[in-house]
């Protein structure tokens, strides 16, 4: 029986590299992979008949035959989407996700409860596509906030976010 092979990524799965195993090691699912740096990892076995470990000093990859992925990221949306914050309510730190349709000149502003402009996260000529920004709040108190979106000087949308500290 050959051993399935093992993948392994280490930019975010654009590409991946695959090794097959040493089959006289006769572990063909492990229970945990823990690695100390990119070179030297453990790989532990599901069955408690084989009890030790295998380790790597070349961070599996001597073996490694790199595949590449290729994803959809040329995907225009139809409009613009300013979508909700998350998590929601946050306590200092929240992150905000929008797309745009169109290249434009975009501008995504948090405001308090009173309508005083307290924070601008992105001011800023953009192409189209979708887009994640940190909204860090640790310099202000606990309340309800609202994000806005414009393009081009236009409002798209806005929406509630609650800092909770």
């Amino acid at each position: 029986m050959v051993a399935p092979p093992l993948y392994k990524t280490t930019n975010g799965g654009i590409n991946w590299g695959y090794q097959f195993p040493d089959t006289t090691l006769q572990r063909y699912s492990f229970s945990f992979i823990s690695f100390a740096d990119k070179l030297n990892g453990w790989i532990y076995p599901s069955s408690i008949t084989v009890p030790s470990e295998s380790h790597t000093v070349t961070g599996g990859n001597d073996t490694t035959y790199i595949t590449g992925i290729n994803n959809n990221i040329t995907s225009v949306p139809k409009d613009y989407i300013l979508s909700q914050n998350y998590p929601n309510p946050f306590n200092n730190s929240t992150i905000i996700n929008y797309k745009l349709s169109i290249k434009g000149e975009i501008k995504l502003i948090v405001y308090n409860i009173m309508g005083k402009e307290v924070n601008t996260l992105i001011n800023k000529k953009q192409t189209a596509g979708t887009y994640d920004v940190s909204f860090n709040a640790g310099n202000l108190s606990s309340g309800v906030y609202f994000y806005t979106l414009f393009a081009d000087g236009i409002i798209i949308d806005t929406k509630r976010a609650l800092l909770i500290k």
